[in-house]
């Protein structure tokens, strides 16, 4: 509980649904008083499903679900609203507190090990393990480029502190490298041309070493590509130093009634805290397929308060 901020409304959700089971409410009892207070206030019901009360229904399941994963499950399930996303953070958050082998064995059975995705543009189909070893590696990627450090299996990040709703960034302010720009030194990238492209330019590559590379002074910089069917992957580098792989791949889907074999201008890296002074980043090709880079954007100003 120390977590949540004095006087957010996190806490205050929290605090309210631990005192209704200490008062013996049922979940359904429960569920009708957080209703009342997060979405319908009084006689005028709310007009969107926002975070309030979607929170309310996961802090719900975990308190009432008592640490048993499958009730928790059915509980944010049955509690309603945007219950698909409710219903998987808070199994994400089980799965997390008791681990795979504590899971039911009959649930996993059912759900089996495989990914097909249908109607999410940019998502392979996978396998599900596949995707967790994934993630923990981003989340060793994160944890150690915001300053924290990896012993032993353990991992140590530094507490940021509590950051205001009042504390926003101003992404109107961004400046973008295009292909048309001159900054940019090629070696086997060539200068496209594609009417969904910034500017209609972008940057294209399919031979493995071919790479492009700019100088820039910021502390932040973000990479916008194209992914499609037949793209290959990148390594980005600032100031040589590895940021990783980035696959530019993905499924063709059928979604909004059209198959999507392609999309334009997609954030697909982004780099905080590099620090003042100018960098050099570097995009490299790995030779599974082309490579189609939009833009880089950076410059962007720093957090400030609102007046």
């Amino acid at each position: 509980m120390e977590l949540y901020p004095e006087g957010s409304n996190a806490r205050t959700i929290v605090e309210t649904t631990l005192a209704l089971k200490e008062e013996n409410y049922t979940w359904e009892e429960a569920r009708a008083f957080l209703l009342e207070r997060y979405y319908y206030f009084g006689t005028r019901q709310n007009d969107v499903l926002d975070c309030e009360i979607n929170l309310s229904m996961i802090i719900l399941s975990l308190i009432y679900g008592e640490s048993d994963f499958e009730t928790t499950g059915q509980i944010s399930l049955r509690a309603g609203f945007d219950n698909d996303c409710n219903a998987a953070t808070t199994c994400m958050m089980m799965g997390i507190v008791l681990g795979y082998s504590n899971l039911p064995e009959n649930m996993k059975e059912a759900s089996g090990d495989d990914y097909v995705n249908t109607n999410r543009p940019g998502l392979p189909d996978a396998k599900i393990t596949d995707w967790s070893r994934r993630i923990v590696e981003l989340g060793k990627d994160i944890v150690t480029l915001s300053g924290g450090k990896i012993e032993n299996g353990t991992m140590h990040m530094d507490d940021f502190g509590y950051i205001s709703n009042d504390v926003i960034i101003d992404y109107a302010n961004e400046i973008r490298a295009t292909a048309v720009d001159d900054g940019w030194t090629l070696e086997g990238f060539s200068k496209i041309l594609h009417p969904e492209f910034t500017y209609m330019h972008g940057l294209a590559a399919d031979k493995e070493g071919a790479y492009a590379s700019y100088e820039f002074e910021s502390e932040t910089i973000t990479v916008y590509a194209m992914t499609s069917i037949e793209s290959g992957s990148f390594e980005f580098f600032i100031d040589d130093i590895s940021y990783g792989i980035v696959s530019l791949n993905q499924a063709r889907t059928y979604t909004c009634g059209q198959y999507i074999s392609y999309i334009p201008n997609t954030i697909v890296k982004r780099v905080y805290g590099l620090g003042s002074g100018k960098h050099t980043a570097k995009i490299v090709a790995l030779g599974d397929g082309t490579i189609e880079i939009d833009a880089l954007g950076f410059n962007y100003t720093e957090p400030y308060e609102v007046a």
